[in-house]
């Protein structure tokens, strides 16, 4: 069943903040998940880029 969900929230760098998830979602927030790995890359105002899995 696909219920999951993931929700993360940028801090430091400059906003604006562009979040981009390894199934395609854009967002903060990535829902109808199942159950596995997930990797959100966020990039910043600057261009600074920063990811987690």
């Amino acid at each position: 069943m696909a219920n999951g969900s993931l929700e993360v929230e940028a801090t430091g760098g400059v906003p604006p903040y562009a979040y981009t998830w390894s199934n395609g979602t854009t967002g903060p927030l990535n829902t109808g998940l199942v159950a596995g790995n997930y990797t959100v890359t966020v990039v910043d105002g600057n261009l600074d880029q920063a990811q987690q899995t």
